[in-house]
């Protein structure tokens, strides 16, 4: 999500529920683990019972951080006043994922294609058995996709490099108790044809380098 512009905090609403205005202060938004450096912004003069809302506010998320994570990771989002007697105005709970794992309990439709990697070396190397595969099967070897047309063709290069993943005796494994409920695994593409152990929706970044989409 960070590499696709998500922004990890969507809208910040402070409310002013006293009857008397409340001065312009410095608000300090934070998280521990520290995945992003601290932002600060001073908010107007809040009227009784009105509110002074910021729209995602430009956090700058540490992708050096993200990378290294191997499991899910709780950690706190913490917005306080920067006077330092100021209590905690608001503290949540986050989970922050590993690169390979998606979150798939509400956004997975939109976030399948964030995990594509179609410039990896080992879809060439399928891309290319399924070439030969087509060719066995006295076709067109032309990883041509969409372009002719013709759906007897697309059924053939989708069956060529299904088989030629196939011939790479992937097994499936079974994800980490760590993910998230209702979420999938999403190693890389190029660890494909070493580990032998990968989960679902593992390549299809050789169906969109066929121009299959």
């Amino acid at each position: 999500m960070q590499q696709n512009f998500v922004p990890l905090l969507g809208i910040l609403r402070l409310i002013n529920n006293s009857q008397q205005p409340v001065n312009p202060q410095k608000i300090i938004i934070s998280a521990d683990p520290a995945l992003f450096e601290a932002f600060e912004f001073e908010t107007p003069e809040i009227a009784a019972g009105h509110f002074f809302e910021l729209k995602e506010p430009k956090l700058s998320i540490s992708a050096e951080y993200l990378l290294q994570l191997k499991e899910r990771v709780k950690a706190k989002l913490i917005i306080k006043a920067a006077a330092p007697e100021s209590a905690v105005l608001h503290e949540s709970s986050i989970s922050l994922l590993a690169f390979n794992e998606c979150d798939g309990y509400i956004r997975l439709p939109e976030l399948i294609s964030a995990f594509i990697q179609p410039n990896s070396t080992v879809i060439e190397k399928i891309l290319t058995n399924a070439a030969v595969t087509l060719k066995n099967w006295g076709h067109s070897s032309a990883i041509s996709g969409y372009q002719t047309k013709d759906p007897g063709v697309v059924c053939n290069i989708a069956g060529a490099i299904f088989a030629a993943i196939a011939s790479c005796q992937i097994n499936y494994c079974v994800p980490p108790a760590s993910f998230e409920f209702a979420s999938k695994s999403k190693s890389k593409t190029n660890t494909c044809d070493s580990d032998k152990e990968q989960a679902c929706l593992k390549l299809s970044g050789d169906l969109n380098t066929s121009t299959l989409f």
